[in-house]
């Protein structure tokens, strides 16, 4: 057989539409249990019968089929005839002593092939040295297709997590073990669908428990920064590390392979494991010291010394689609990124909403059409599976996005406001709310808000600091208003914003408590809620309208979203595209699009024809721009008239009265809405919805 193609965590491979055989093999001597799951569209097995032991039974229209052997167990599925409320197969081991052995010692490897030839294959990383059980990979569906997914996901207590992450019971899964080692039966041929299946034999003994682990000592606790010496070792903060007081006593505080000494954050004595292994190993976020030593993030100075301890993590609040705190496409932090620092990223398969959120903050990455989700950490290239989360509500991905703070990351599900929290245990929590979602979640002080409507009313749910859920009624609305575009906040004001088609929702936290209201455009007018808002230098957002007209759309707009109501509006030269304090028109840069331009860019002979969409401005004098092929088009691609085609999009860092930097990115968008932005620890990414593809970049900030 052709050697198979071998992925990393996180990376798919498409699959042919005929009979797939996935084979678990391992080379050690240990026993271990191997299982295939069938899991249905919510996430969860059907009925324990989809538990199938390490000597299979995995469906084929409604025959047992499967093949088993020392140290290799084969399933063979025909995808074509699966159920069509089969979502995947997962296929998982568990070690088959947890007392003596775990998942990563075990060489475990997955190999899925067709027609002898090998299609993929993933190897359980040797790291999961913790895990007593772990899902090696699954297939899914996607759209008619099938696809095959790396995801080495461990579970530390082995069965009891397992199970609850398929939806069964540990019962279900010991009722099903068969340890599989060197005394299994000689492979069987393949069985044919029978007419009349033969009675199951009698069910296994399950093994024996588990010897019980020694109690671990209770841990010391660890060196308190508050009560670090007022007066500095001046010696001890540039000593190497073995010559530090206490360097050699016993650890305070242990997390897997890492132990915190008087000399920082140490691996265990005999294991050579990386800074970017501890943070996405063991969920620990680490601080330098001036000697370079590491310390836990929760640390504000260093223990021994006294010094102060420099940030490491970088965390802006997400709103809606946007970076930065007010919603909008901007990072006001940001001084300057690298053209030359640019780099390929592995994004998971289908992941189209990303936020950071979290103390630490994590990473978080969702597919909305059938809730999976991904996290990672920060300096790590590897995407962990938070598992199957609700599914995100039906909605334009203008209206799609995930708000994200110190509590978590939220987005709107079908009829709830979800809430993951990327934690040693991650979890996710479905507060249901009494409509379906219109928007985006925002983030006001503490509160986290999302529109919600039916034929009879509009409303905001809004969550509050201790995690209870209310309804706030709308004033002035008749019902749901249609999809809102992404949200925008005023801090200093405590006003959230969502504009709509006909008028926008407006959210205001008052002397007497929050209120919430509907303010039409004006007569003839209508807002294109898929435009980012402008911001004023009095603070003030405007929306992107147009008049209407017998026709069709008529004269540009810039309507004013104030407390008061929308009656203020500007004429405008033509359609605009804006990235908060800044627009563009064709290729000229305005900071007030109803003014002349402040600057006409050059794009040389290389890019005639093409004109400037803005998107994303860093700090006060960069913006990362998309130089569009079609320059005849871009009405047509601004005010979405009708569907556009795609085009070509070349990407490009602009600073204010200077020249292009070319950032090496080029894709073909239809819209905006292909491309999302967001943050990974100090690297700006810029994802491509379509093809999947994902470039970062290295920025700084303002310290």
């Amino acid at each position: 057989m052709a050697e198979p193609h071998i992925l990393a965590r996180g990376a798919n491979v498409a699959l042919p539409h005929t009979e797939i055989t996935a084979s678990v093999e391992w080379n050690a001597p240990e026993k271990a249990g191997v299982y295939a799951c069938l899991i249905g569209r919510d996430g969860n097995v059907r009925t324990a019968q989809d538990i199938n032991p390490g000597y299979p039974r995995v469906a084929k229209g409604n025959g047992p089929i499967g093949a088993s052997g020392p140290q290799r167990v084969s399933y063979e599925i025909d995808v074509r005839s699966m159920p069509a409320d089969v979502a995947k197969i997962i296929f998982c081991v568990v070690a088959g002593d947890p007392a003596r052995s775990r998942c990563g010692g075990l060489g475990v490897r997955l190999v899925i092939s067709s027609d002898a030839k090998g299609v993929a294959a993933f190897e359980l990383p040797a790291d999961l040295h913790l895990e007593a059980a772990a899902i090696l990979g699954e297939l899914y569906r996607r759209n008619e297709d099938w696809k095959f997914r790396a995801v080495g996901q461990g579970f530390t207590e082995g069965l009891d997590p397992l199970a609850k992450f398929i939806g069964c019971t540990p019962h279900d899964l010991r009722t099903a073990y068969l340890p599989a080692n060197g005394a299994a039966p000689a492979p069987t041929a393949k069985a044919k669908p029978a007419q009349s299946p033969a009675p199951p034999p009698p069910p296994p003994v399950p093994p024996a428990p588990a010897a019980k682990p020694a109690e671990r000592p209770e841990p010391k606790p660890a060196p308190s920064p508050a009560k670090a010496p007022a007066r500095k070792r001046e010696p001890a903060a540039h000593k190497p590390h073995a010559n530090l007081p206490g360097a050699e006593e016993a650890s305070a505080f242990t997390v897997g392979r890492w132990v915190l000494t008087a000399a920082g954050v140490q691996p265990i004595a005999g294991v050579e494991v990386s800074r970017a292994e501890l943070v996405q190993r063991e969920l620990l976020d680490v601080r330098p010291d001036a000697a370079g030593l590491l310390w836990p993030a929760q640390f504000r100075h260093q223990p021994v010394t006294g010094e102060a301890l420099a940030t490491t993590t970088r965390f802006l609040p997400t709103v809606g689609r946007a970076l930065g705190p007010a919603g909008l496409p901007e990072l006001d932090e940001v001084t300057a990124i690298d053209p030359a620092s640019r780099r390929d990223e592995q994004v998971p398969d289908g992941a189209r909403l990303f936020a950071s959120g979290g103390s630490p903050p994590r990473l978080v990455a969702i597919d909305p059409a059938d809730g999976q989700a991904w996290w990672k950490a920060p300096w790590s290239d590897r995407w962990a599976s938070f598992g199957r989360c609700p599914r995100a509500a039906a909605l334009p991905a203008y209206a799609s996005g995930a708000a994200g703070n110190a509590q978590g990351v939220f987005y709107a599900g079908e009829s709830a406001l979800v809430h993951l929290l990327a934690d040693q245990q991650p979890t996710f929590t479905s507060l249901p709310v009494s409509a379906s979602p219109l928007g985006a979640p925002a983030l006001v002080g503490g509160h986290v808000l999302l529109p919600i409507g039916s034929d009879a009313a509009l409303q905001v749910a809004i969550r509050l600091g201790d995690g209870s859920l209310g309804e706030l009624p709308v004033a002035g609305a008749k019902g749901a208003e249609g999809p809102l575009g992404a949200p925008v906040v005023n801090g200093e004001t405590g006003m959230c914003f969502w504009p709509g088609a006909s008028g926008f929702l407006l959210f205001e936290e008052g002397l007497d408590g929050p209120s919430c209201a509907w303010r039409p455009w004006p007569a003839g007018v209508a807002g294109l809620p898929f435009q980012r808002p402008f911001r004023a230098a009095n603070g003030r957002f405007w929306a992107m309208c147009v008049e209407l007209t017998p026709g069709g759309h008529g004269r540009a707009l810039a309507c004013s979203m104030a407390a008061a109501g929308s009656r203020d509006r500007q004429t405008l030269l033509g359609p605009h595209a804006s990235v908060g304090t800044q627009t563009f028109r064709g290729r000229a840069r305005h900071l007030e699009p109803w003014r002349g331009a402040d600057e006409e860019i050059n794009l040389g002979l290389d890019y005639d024809g093409r004109w400037l969409l803005p998107l994303l401005r860093l700090g006060d004098r960069q913006t990362v721009l998309g130089l569009v092929d079609g320059a005849a088009s871009a009405r047509e691609f601004l005010f979405r008239e009708e569907a556009c085609a795609p085009r070509e999009i070349t990407l490009a860092l602009h600073s204010d009265n200077g020249r292009l930097a070319m950032l090496g990115q080029s894709f073909d968008i239809a819209s905006t809405d292909d491309l999302e932005l967001f943050l990974d620890g100090e690297r700006l990414c810029i994802h491509h919805h379509e093809s999947n593809q994902c470039a970062s970049w290295s920025v700084s900030f303002s310290r």
